[in-house]
């Protein structure tokens, strides 16, 4: 029998010298190492979620901003443009050059037709005939037309100077 003591204690000493339990201590090891990698990934991963979160908020503000905005653009293609284009056009100021301007503008015609008429009329009845009769006889329309269109090329409107004044405005 202390010949097998002998040799327990001799195994237990070879056991000892060759660290037995040292495998075990590895894994021990390698498990508390993959945990704490396991944690920082767990860490990284919330993170993450919440980074993705917040760029899906961001994100959603963002579509309805742009929905707003292509709403906006589209009213003022549909209805604002339109709306400011009426604005010039029924300025008093700018009625008034424009009645001006078509009112010389049909006389001019008016007189230039009477004279060519008279041209064709003359070769027609071999006879003389003259514009004694037509109400603009004497009258320089072609003065007149200049001095009304360049009047109205002149011509300044209330809108298209609030206008300007809206474009030169950084907002």
């Amino acid at each position: 029998m202390a010949k097998m003591i002998e040799g327990a204690k001799t195994a237990y000493a070879t056991l000892e010298a060759c660290n037995y339990a040292s495998p075990f201590e590895d894994s021990r090891k390698d498990l508390e190492a993959r945990e704490v990698i396991l944690a920082d990934v767990n860490q990284r991963l919330v993170e993450a979620e919440a980074r993705a979160a917040k760029v899906k908020e961001e994100r959603d503000d963002m579509e309805t901003m742009n929905a707003n905005l292509v709403v906006d653009r589209r009213w003022i293609q549909n209805f604002g443009v339109v709306h400011v284009a009426n604005a010039i056009l029924d300025e008093p100021e700018n009625t008034n050059a424009i009645d001006e301007v078509v009112g010389h503008a049909r006389e001019a015609g008016y007189k230039a037709g009477y004279t060519e008429c008279l041209d064709y009329v003359n070769i027609v009845f071999a006879k003389k005939f003259t514009n004694e009769r037509c109400a603009l006889r004497g009258v320089d329309i072609e003065a007149a037309m200049k001095a009304v269109t360049d009047a109205y090329d002149g011509l300044i409107v209330p809108s298209l100077t609030q206008i300007e004044e809206c474009l030169g405005v950084d907002d």
